[in-house]
């Protein structure tokens, strides 16, 4: 029985020592992996191995070479530039590319200037990648594409364009786009983009800044400069466009789609639209919106159609507050503070069959305008419509309720009380009794 046991701990050692042989060899293989020197890279060529590449010298494309600079066809590499320049001799040909023949994953390209190409850097068929602490510049018309690709992230870097998108992001999901600057007339293309996020970016253009079709997206914390056109377009479904911020240009945020929800940007001095929506159930929420020219009568802090709409808790000024273009159903004006030339705005409706009573406006702040404003066009509520606006318990800039245009002599649909206060002027067709007698608190900044 001893002569077991000794045996079956011999075995137990030799066993134990046998597996601690090879995760000590397992370790100084991974130290050695680390430890090894970087691939030098001095010229354009084919990367088809995984490891670690290293660009020793500033890289200038040769006359006449019309294929990718640098080809990668490998999963598992890291390209660094060292701070070094791959020159593409402003050619169309990409300076450093992955293709859909060559699907790759966990790729990086870091510490490099690429300028020149077209485009400088191509991503397509990429899972798990990075693009950090790269200046892509000159390109021949786009500085990124990425195309195809999961998560993948893209920060720290500087993007040029010249005619079109400096990034062009297309078919991808779990996206990170964070911490960059980004200049062309138009500034960062994202179509067929889901679950990804576009964060904490300068964006300039002068066409449009920041277009993105798809669903799950969030665009947060970006400052868009250069007097945009259109500053961010957004259209498809369930994306959140919060904290952005937007001075100068046309029009502001631009919405299409469903489900879609701004809430926290500064928008300001937009000369059309700080902001403009259609669709469905979309909803505002404690924006700074300010646009339009009083001087053409025209553009304002929200224009909106479509139905189903909450637009709570914003400060809202122009010469429109909020412009109702065509509501197919219901629309909620809800404790905004509004400061304007005409603070809602109900068009007639086109529809055939009319969708009856849509427009509900409650709790809202009507500020007065200066007497020396004071005109025909001035108005809290104005409604071109045969249907009636709800719009109750609203502060209309005085304790005694809104008052009439001369000639007007408005009265409640409902109520029949007459609108003789001083407050903001008032149209036919507005159920405006009871009203508040004093400002609300509204919660424009919570």
């Amino acid at each position: 029985m001893p002569r077991k046991l000794n045996a079956i701990a011999l075995t137990a050692i030799m066993v134990v020592s046998l597996f601690a042989g090879g995760t000590v060899a397992a370790s100084e293989m991974a130290q050695q992996t680390e430890n090894t020197a970087p691939t030098e890279i001095t010229a354009c060529t084919v990367i088809d191995s995984p490891g670690h590449y290293a660009l020793t010298q500033d890289i200038v494309r040769p006359e006449g070479d019309a294929g990718p600079c640098i080809e990668i066809r490998a999963s598992d590499v890291t390209l660094d530039g060292n701070g070094h320049t791959l020159d593409g001799n402003d050619t169309e040909a990409p300076g450093i590319v992955t293709t859909a023949a060559h699907p790759v994953e966990n790729v990086t390209i870091a510490n490099l200037t690429v300028r020149g190409n077209e485009p400088n850097i191509k991503f397509e068929a990429v899972t798990t990648g990075q693009i950090v602490n790269v200046s892509s510049l000159d390109p021949e018309i786009t500085s990124l594409h990425v195309s195809q690709s999961r998560h993948i992230e893209i920060r720290d870097s500087t993007f040029e364009g010249t005619i079109s998108s400096a990034v062009a992001i297309d078919n991808s999901e779990h996206l990170s786009v964070v911490n960059n600057t980004i200049t062309a007339y138009e500034g960062l293309s994202a179509s067929g983009v889901n679950d990804s996020e576009i964060r904490d970016n300068v964006i300039r253009g002068s066409g449009w800044t920041l277009r993105l079709s798809g669903s799950e997206n969030t665009i947060s914390n970006n400052t868009i400069e250069g007097r945009p056109d259109e500053a961010i377009t957004v259209s498809g479904s369930d994306n959140t466009v919060i904290e952005n911020s937007i001075t100068l240009g046309h029009d502001g945020i631009v919405l299409s789609g469903s489900n879609h929800t701004v809430a926290d940007n500064h928008v300001d001095r937009m000369t059309g639209w700080a902001a403009t929506a259609e669709g469905v159930n979309h909803t505002f929420r404690n924006n700074s919106l300010s646009g339009g020219e009083p001087e053409g009568a025209s553009g304002g802090a929200l224009r909106i159609s479509g139905e189903e709409h909450v637009i709570e808790n914003n400060s809202l000024n122009g010469f429109n507050g909020v412009y109702v273009a065509s509501a197919t159903g219901p629309i909620s004006i809800e404790n905004n503070s509004m400061d304007g030339f005409r603070h809602i705005v109900v068009a007639e409706s086109k529809l055939c069959p009319d969708p009856g009573v849509v427009v509900t406006a409650h709790g809202n702040v009507f500020d007065p305008m200066p007497s020396s404003y004071q005109g025909e066009i001035h108005y809290g509520i104005l409604n071109h419509d045969d249907d009636m606006v709800n719009a109750t318990n609203n502060y209309w800039g005085a304790s005694d309720g809104p008052s009439s245009h001369d000639g007007e002599n408005v009265t409640d649909p409902v109520t029949g009380e007459p609108a003789n206060g001083s407050g903001m002027p008032v149209s036919e067709g507005v159920h405006f009794d009871p009203h508040l007698e004093d400002s609300p608190a509204n919660e424009t900044d919570s």
